[in-house]
């Protein structure tokens, strides 16, 4: 891996995240750019240097929100969690850490995981209320 691999694929991947029609502006509930970031500059780093990395240094992990990461809001995809801040990493996203894998973002899911399709998020209602409201439906 040359010096910046890690992070312009971490950029390139986190601009994909907010841009693309496939993931798109609802796929993610948050993504954590600056986390991200520092972390690909770290591995960047130790690379650089020739020091030991985990089997899964580099890999892009995806979490659904109701699984608590330290240093992203984790809300269930529900307006009741609505900016709670876990103060701790479930076992699987700190053993994704250990091994080197980076955490991007939280991903969308029906409240509280009680569906399969997000028909019941309050990431899309919400954009779909914000959508109405822009349209002058009543005059």
């Amino acid at each position: 891996m040359s010096l910046t691999k890690t992070l312009s694929l971490s950029l390139s991947y986190i601009s994909g995240t907010t841009s693309s029609p496939i993931y798109g502006p609802r796929s993610f509930i948050h993504v954590s750019d600056t986390t991200v970031l520092a972390q690909a500059r770290d591995l960047d780093e130790k690379l650089r240097r020739n020091k030991e990395v985990g089997p899964l240094a580099g890999v892009l992990v995806a979490v659904k929100d109701n699984v608590c990461t330290a240093e992203m809001p984790s809300t269930a995809g529900s307006r009741v969690l609505e900016g709670y801040t876990p103060p701790y990493d479930a076992t699987a996203v700190r053993k994704i850490k250990e091994l080197g894998g980076i955490v991007v973002g939280k991903t969308n899911l029906d409240e509280f995981g009680m569906g399969s399709t997000t028909k019941g998020s309050v990431k899309l209602w919400m954009s779909l209320v914000k959508i109405i409201n822009s349209v002058k439906l009543w005059r």
